[in-house]
């Protein structure tokens, strides 16, 4: 059923992205069956958020984009290559704390008990759930068919959530989305993937700009 589009009351949009982000790193490593999991999987999950976060969303400087027809050697390690990447502690799932530089500059947060999901970070991480069969074809076609299964969790995670964002939010400007994930790529990523990254999401915006892809309504389900 179509709803009214409000734009959320949040935080702001930086941290929600990035909980969002790590809601959907955790799924893959426990995949939700079904969308009650996914809302128990979302209210019980801790993450990590900077301290002192201030609630801009300036946009973070743009690496130059690299051209999709160029060969794809920057193409991000396989999957079983950032297992490194993954920090051993209490919290499984949880991106690497020490790619913001220095652990005291995060915050773990744990969700309230009875937390209802809600919010901008859910509505990105519900539709690209929901949506990630298709996010996952666009992925594989713009990345010159490097299969899904063999990109890095992090990088996988990151454009399914900046492709829903592009998809279905057209209040918010594709340079902006481009430069959220880049600043995402940079707090969580593999800095070997970040050029990969920019060069999906560049081509699946001229992809936009020349109408060879379309936006879709946004739908609350």
């Amino acid at each position: 059923m179509r709803s009214k589009r409000t734009r959320p009351n949040s935080r702001n949009r930086r941290a929600e992205r990035s909980r969002a982000f790590q809601i959907l790193y955790g799924l893959l490593f426990h995949p939700a069956d079904s969308p009650a999991f996914l809302s128990r999987h979302y209210a019980l999950s801790p993450y990590t958020e900077p301290c002192g976060a201030d609630g801009t969303e300036e946009p973070s400087p743009q690496p130059e984009a690299r051209d999709a027809s160029e060969p794809a050697e920057n193409c991000p390690p396989p999957a079983d290559a950032c297992a490194g990447s993954e920090k051993t502690s209490p919290l499984p799932a949880l991106p690497e704390l020490s790619r913001y530089g220095d652990e005291d500059r995060v915050r773990i947060i744990t969700p309230e008990p009875g937390e209802r999901p809600e919010g901008f970070a859910w509505i990105l991480a519900r539709g690209a759930w929901l949506n990630r069969a298709r996010l996952d074809e666009l992925i594989a076609g713009f990345s010159q068919h490097w299969r899904v299964e063999r990109m890095g969790r992090p990088e996988l995670s990151l454009l399914r959530l900046a492709l829903q964002e592009l998809l279905f939010h057209d209040d918010t400007p594709p340079k902006v989305i481009i430069n959220e994930a880049m600043e995402l790529s940079r707090q969580f990523g593999d800095a070997a993937a970040r050029s990969f990254i920019n060069g999906i999401l560049d081509a699946a915006v001229k992809a936009l700009e020349s109408g060879r892809l379309q936006r879709a309504p946004f739908i609350e389900i």
